[in-house]
């Protein structure tokens, strides 16, 4: 019985993927991926990285917008360096 089970897993793929998903796969992410990649290595860190990116090519969430601006109206209350 399991490997009855097994056998029709491997013939059919769990996962499947559209003709769509599987051209943006073909292709490079997206043009800013390359340098989301690179800012992640110097994340901004109120404390110990102030001059750290914080990356900002996110998706769109509507569910959680106006907690994000929240958070960077917070963060860069006089600016990200600090007060003057």
């Amino acid at each position: 019985m399991v490997e009855q089970t097994l056998r029709r897993a491997d013939a059919r793929p769990q996962f499947r993927v559209s003709k769509r998903g599987k051209k943006a796969a073909a292709t490079e992410f997206t043009v800013y991926a390359p340098a989301f990649a690179e800012a992640q290595k110097d994340l901004y860190v109120k404390d110990t990285n102030p001059k750290g990116f914080i990356p900002m090519c996110m998706a769109e969430n509507r569910t959680v917008g106006a907690e994000v601006e929240a958070e960077f109206r917070k963060v860069s209350k006089g600016g990200l360096d600090g007060p003057d």
